[in-house]
């Protein structure tokens, strides 16, 4: 299934990925091929492999050359180390489905992190597995463009969205948790899925969260509940809504909305979470109501 070039790298020998003949939907790569590390994705070894959704990469991978995995358009999910130290141009461009990235951190490296968002301006979420606890981070994405201003004799370059700035809070030798957090109000203007992706994933995954940045993110999904909701609904996210009910941060008015959404898109499993929600609620109120 896979194809393999061996190479001489200083005094080891190494195996290269350099293609495949047949690909299954989700791919897990060995660590060893032919008792040589598998070391290298090659130039374009996957590009255009339109079956392609899912791919794991072994911890034995250090370097991701060029256009490994450009156009596959089908590709949604990703899962690596951060032993990659050396990654070329273009390796997830045109990727367009892809959305989720799972990263295991031993090194302390966010090479790999750093190097996937400038390659791709659509949004991206990173699981990132870290020595102490877990982050869940959503970079949305972001438009780059330019004008000629003839009159001028000049080229105006515009940035749309919150993209961009989401970026360079990750370089290659750490995250900047708290400039992330920090941008959370500028990014408002992207949407109410996207932002509303960035508050779950910083709630769901607290890493180095401070009490102020839970609070402007659960502040957020109180007020906007009704809208979130029926986003949720239609996607079928059950573990979003099942976190939004435990978190108690669905008020009474879009919790009755959402029953009656949720309904009528019969999403059985929904409606039940939401009812135990609204059962909570209930018992709650009558709990108070005898204390009083």
């Amino acid at each position: 299934m896979l194809r393999y070039i061996i190479r001489k790298r200083e005094e080891e020998e190494i195996a290269v990925v350099s293609g495949a003949d047949a690909l299954p939907a989700a791919l897990t790569l060995p660590a060893v091929y032919d008792g040589r590390p598998v070391r290298v994705i090659g130039a374009k070894a996957f590009a255009g492999r339109q079956e392609l959704k899912e791919i794991r990469l072994p911890d034995s991978v250090d370097t991701l050359e060029g256009f490994a995995f450009h156009n596959c358009k089908s590709l949604q999910s990703i899962t690596l180390h951060d032993s990659v130290t050396d990654y070329h141009d273009g390796v997830i461009r045109a990727a367009t489905a892809l959305r989720r990235i799972h990263v295991t951190v031993h090194r302390d490296n966010y090479l790999p992190v750093s190097r996937m968002l400038s390659d791709s301006d659509a949004t991206l979420t990173f699981d990132l597995a870290l020595p102490d606890g877990e982050a869940r981070l959503t970079f949305p994405g972001f438009l780059y463009d330019f004008t000629e201003n003839t009159m001028a004799r000049v080229i105006q370059f515009n940035i749309t969205g919150s993209g961009m700035a989401f970026r360079e809070c990750v370089s290659k030798n750490g995250m900047d948790y708290e400039a992330y957090d920090r941008l959370f109000e500028r990014a408002l203007l992207d949407g109410i899925s996207i932002i509303s992706d960035v508050a779950f994933g910083r709630l769901m995954c607290p890493y180095r969260l401070s009490e102020r940045a839970k609070d402007s993110y659960e502040t957020y999904l109180r007020r906007h509940g009704g809208k979130i909701l029926g986003e949720l609904i239609a996607g079928e996210d059950t573990e979003k809504i099942r976190f939004y009910a435990a978190r108690d941060l669905i008020t009474k008015e879009a919790l009755g909305s959402a029953l009656e959404t949720a309904a009528k898109q019969n999403r059985t499993e929904i409606t039940a979470l939401l009812m135990a929600r609204e059962g909570a609620l209930h018992s709650g109120r009558q709990n108070k109501a005898m204390t009083l």
